[in-house]
């Protein structure tokens, strides 16, 4: 009875450690499987416009700054009248005299569109759900505090062959209260950036064990191949992750005494000479991304009231922009 239960015991035991070898293997692979997914949506998921969109934005600026190619943007914008944030996805109609269809067009993620047309006169609809247009708010002015050249669904007149018509279109959110949208995107920050802080933690831990997993692996049995490949696997992530975090091109802005995000402020880049180069739109959650050439400028930050208004609440002088981006972290 005791050498059956002595045999059982070490056939139990073998089992759990031939069990653990190969979990241990599975965990391996597991890991460097999740982490290269994360790291792969990460980047397409966090650039707004999409990685072949980045590098054509950037080749501009390398353009731009030979002077080979004039600054302009032959597009016109789809935004929120009171956000100010680019509308994605909206369906934009171009007709003519007749009131017929002459071209249609969706925006993209950056709100833009384009019509590339004959000479003539033509009108544009836009529609969203959610949304109205002409924008009864916006209605009759030409400019607003982001925007120029601004479009309530009148006649144009194209003069020229393959005119590009680039007017920006402000729409109308329907029953919309500023006091109550901050109040809910004040909430959607703080549990979107807790949730940011739990998948950091479980991706942190699975690199961990996955990664010792993987040691263990590799000198626990005699070198194989596929082993010295996860091993290798590893240490890329972990050098590739280190390049990504210190690369992104995405800034914030912050309020320093509650760290609550500055949402839907407008960052103002200005030449040396007090030009504005660019300005772009705070994201709900505090991040813009900012493509400039490289220079010294200065960035002044507003804030947005609830009446519609803006506020300069911030400036900083001679920030120098490297790469072609600015991702500068704004505390104010």
């Amino acid at each position: 009875m005791h050498k059956k239960f002595i045999l059982i015991s070490i056939s139990v035991l073998l089992l759990v450690v031939f069990s653990a070898f190969y979990f241990s293997k599975v965990m391996a692979l597991f890991g460097v499987v999740f982490l290269g997914s994360v790291n792969a949506l990460r980047i397409v998921f966090t650039n707004p416009s999409g990685i072949t969109d980045i590098v054509i934005r950037l080749w501009a600026l390398f353009l731009y700054g030979l002077g080979i190619k004039k600054w302009r943007h032959p597009w016109g914008t789809v935004y929120d009248d009171e956000t100010k944030e680019p509308i994605y996805g909206a369906s934009i109609s171009m007709l003519d005299v007749d009131n017929k269809i002459v071209a249609t067009s969706l925006t993209d993620k950056d709100g833009r569109y384009g019509f590339l047309v004959e000479p003539g006169f033509y009108h544009i609809t836009a529609k969203k759900k959610g949304y109205i247009f002409p924008s009864s708010k916006l209605f009759g002015r030409g400019s607003d505090v982001v925007y120029n050249d601004l479009y309530f669904g009148n006649f144009i007149e194209i003069k020229k062959n393959d005119a590009v018509i680039i007017n920006n279109i402000p729409m109308q959110r329907l029953d919309f209260d500023w006091h109550e949208f901050a109040k809910q995107e004040q909430y959607k920050y703080q549990f979107y950036h807790a949730g940011d802080k739990a998948l950091g933690q479980i991706i942190n831990v699975t690199f961990f064990v996955g990664f010792v997993t993987s040691v263990l692996v590799l000198f626990g049995e005699p070198i194989k191949i596929h082993n010295v490949v996860i091993l290798a696997l590893y240490i890329i992530l972990f050098l590739s992750n280190r390049k990504a975090w210190r690369g992104h091109a995405r800034g914030s802005v912050f309020f320093k005494d509650t760290n609550l995000p500055i949402a839907y402020g407008i960052l103002r880049v200005k030449s040396e000479d007090r030009k504005e180069v660019t300005h772009k739109i705070i994201d709900r959650i505090g991040h813009y991304y900012c493509l400039v050439p490289d220079g010294v400028y200065t960035v002044n930050i507003e804030k947005k009231n609830q009446d519609g208004s803006y506020t300069k609440i911030y400036e900083e002088e001679k920030i120098e922009v490297k790469n072609g981006f600015l991702r500068k972290e704004f505390r104010v």
